[in-house]
């Protein structure tokens, strides 16, 4: 399966999510990426929008190699076969994920400033990103979402390796792939334009989400 954009993927994917609509559920976009991809989803949906801020973490010294993802509210996975596999000890691991923690915690703070946090609590929490290849950014994001003890939660991707989506389910809640595909697939070969998302783009479609009455994303 192919897209456009992260926009057309967002389309298709709430097409299939279309059951979900009476719930009016909480829609999270795995920053960045997810962003444009949720946003549709949230307006097809009727649902609220908003943010999860997520960083990838790269191995030391293999900065194209993913050993996990770290996720806003201490939320962290660490993929203990990468690691292993790669040498790493686990103080360079955590090492690694502090790094990253750092830049979670300075998009949390723009995306956030001057809006309250999303009520997650009692909720149908959707978690929405553009493309999983390890799991690891909905597996670190999971972590910090499952302690605010939502109703139910669902992974929504466009695109996941088998790998990808088996983790997911197997952390316990329900998923939503539109296709699976080979790990060594680069994303362009999923996504036409594969622009990349801005802060300024994720703030764009924050605010347009957040106003008064029916999403003004409709408009």
């Amino acid at each position: 399966m192919h897209f456009f954009n992260r926009q057309e993927a967002g389309a298709e994917l709430a097409y299939r999510l279309r059951r979900l609509g009476d719930a009016h559920p909480l829609v999270l976009g795995l920053s960045r990426g997810g962003m444009p991809v949720a946003a549709e989803v949230a307006l097809s949906l009727r649902g609220e929008l908003d943010a999860w801020a997520v960083e990838n973490v790269p191995a030391p010294g293999s900065p194209q190699v993913t050993i996990g993802a770290v996720a806003e509210e201490l939320g962290i996975y660490l993929d203990p076969h990468v690691i292993r596999s790669l040498g790493i000890s686990d103080t360079e691991a955590m090492l690694a994920a502090s790094r990253q923690a750092a830049e979670v915690d300075r998009r949390v703070w723009q995306y956030r400033h001057g809006r309250p946090e999303p009520v997650l609590q009692g909720r149908l929490v959707v978690m929405v990103d553009d493309a999983s290849v390890s799991g690891a950014t909905f597996l670190a994001a999971l972590q910090a979402i499952a302690r605010h003890a939502p109703a139910r939660w669902i992974a929504a991707i466009p695109a996941a390796t088998a790998q990808a989506a088996a983790r997911i389910r197997g952390a316990g809640g329900d998923l939503v792939c539109l296709a699976t595909v080979d790990a060594a697939w680069p994303l362009n070969r999923i996504y036409r334009d594969l622009s990349p998302v801005s802060d300024e783009e994720v703030m764009t479609l924050l605010h347009l989400a957040t106003g008064p009455g029916p999403s003004p994303l409709s408009h």
